[in-house]
């Protein structure tokens, strides 16, 4: 029977019901998604701080800048993180690792020769690092892996295009000067090539700026996973440590391999030889191929070389004027308190434990020790220790402490140890059990 109604109108209700939500169903679309944001903010900003701190080109520009641009990501982060009934971020005994860094950033100020701009400039990194510092352990084995496949994937597009150029191809590029640090490269856009004509093969460092980076970072991203060497990521992160040719990254590497056997309770000895056994027939070889005139002897085996006044050749980080001041400024009183020290008056090239103590001095150089200390709180003594030692040592060559992709790798290390250590009571599936109940906020 006709209701009376043509076919284009519509009943009132079935117009109501149409556009009516239901409170559940409102209440549900209005929640955000708290765990997915705050880990987004989270890792997007460190996977920028860890790019930029290696100076890529394309980054030179904001250089000094780069943080303030991802900060407001980290202060979002904690904002909601506050507000989840399961917190992402769940460390709370970080307030001493903060001070410390904040004493060590007004030290570098006045004792050192940071300007007032230098200083705030750390200090509105303090919520940065206080972030990371509040990650767990399985929280930062997640951020491990984010930050292997990223850099892995980096390489892999990278190292293409360097073959392509070192088998004769030929590519689009461009000459780059970088004023602050006075390096210059022909810019392949996609990798860098020192203009020096000294070395009989270019060393490869990607679009970043020295191959030491490149090397340490990419070994120190191999420390935080290890027991998982065989994931192509870290293959090709262990591959790219080895192109760059950096004495500073192959030492490391022989580190992190005895060190990863020591944390995973494995014999040492029986590496040990097998391994000293491999690189003295390598070394043999190097020196013995081409009358020396190869890549390997001439940048890994001579540098390992005794030179005539008793030390090793690849012992470089200062000249020689600068060793001659350092000599002085120890037996004075100033090394207590170091600076204002400028490195304008020495040649192009110092660096190293030396240069940062001529340049703030003792105390602020115990601040960072005590730094690297207080973030091993709550780790595992094996894992603690390993990370101790690769600290000391790429202090000793290159004294950045506080730069990310030398502070995040030797943090995340120290905390996660080894993935399938039995000592660890936490889960390390990559699941989080609370994660289906911590999309909302707390009901507070």
């Amino acid at each position: 029977m006709s209701d009376g109604r043509h076919w284009y109108q519509i009943r009132k209700s079935t117009l109501e019901s149409m556009f009516t939500i239901r409170r559940d169903n409102l209440s549900r679309m209005l929640a955000l998604p708290f765990h997915k944001v705050v880990r987004w903010c989270l890792y997007t900003g460190i996977l920028v701080c860890y790019i930029c701190s290696l100076s890529p080109w394309f980054t030179w520009s904001i250089s000094n800048t780069y943080f303030v641009i991802v900060l407001p990501l980290f202060l979002v982060a904690l904002a909601l993180n506050r507000k989840m009934e399961h917190p992402l971020l769940r460390r709370t005994k970080v307030h001493i690792s903060i001070a410390i860094y904040i004493a060590a950033s007004f030290c570098m100020s006045l004792l050192g020769h940071y300007s007032f701009m230098g200083t705030a400039a750390m200090l509105l990194q303090v919520p940065i690092f206080y972030s990371i510092l509040r990650f767990d352990r399985e929280e930062l084995m997640r951020l491990s892996d984010f930050l292997c496949k990223a850099m892995g994937w980096m390489m892999c597009i990278s190292i293409p295009f360097f073959v392509y150029h070192l088998a004769g191809g030929s590519l689009p590029h461009q000459f780059a000067y970088n004023e602050k640090l006075q390096y210059t490269f022909d810019n392949f856009y996609f990798f860098m090539i020192n203009d020096s004509n000294e070395r009989i093969i270019p060393r490869f460092h990607a679009f970043f700026l020295e191959p030491g980076h490149v090397g340490t970072a990419c070994t120190f991203l191999l420390l935080t996973q290890i027991g998982r060497w065989k994931r192509w990521y870290n293959i090709v992160l262990a591959f790219t440590s080895i192109i760059t040719l950096s004495l500073a990254a192959y030492v490391l590497m022989v580190m992190a391999f005895f060190l990863s056997a020591w944390i995973r309770k494995r014999a040492v000895v029986g590496k040990m030889l097998i391994t000293a056994t491999f690189v003295g027939v390598f070394f043999i070889f190097a020196m013995n191929y081409n009358r020396g005139v190869n890549v390997v002897n001439m940048l890994i085996v001579e540098r390992l070389s005794i030179g005539d006044d008793g030390k090793i050749e690849g012992d470089n980080r200062v000249n020689n004027e600068f060793k001659k001041e350092f000599d002085r400024y120890i037996e004075s009183g100033e090394i207590l308190t170091g600076g204002p020290k400028s490195m304008d008056k020495f040649e192009w090239g110092n660096a190293g434990y030396r240069v940062f103590i001529y340049s703030y001095g003792i105390i602020t150089t115990l601040l960072v020790i005590l730094f690297a200390f207080s973030i091993t709180k709550g780790a595992h003594m094996r894992p603690k220790w390993g990370m101790l030692i690769i600290a000391a040592a790429t202090f000793w060559a290159r004294a950045i402490p506080f730069h990310y992709f030398f502070f995040v790798p030797l943090f995340m290390m120290a905390q996660i140890g080894w993935r399938d250590d039995p000592d660890y009571h936490i889960s390390t599936s990559g699941n989080d059990i609370n994660e289906t109940t911590s999309n909302t906020p707390c009901l507070k």
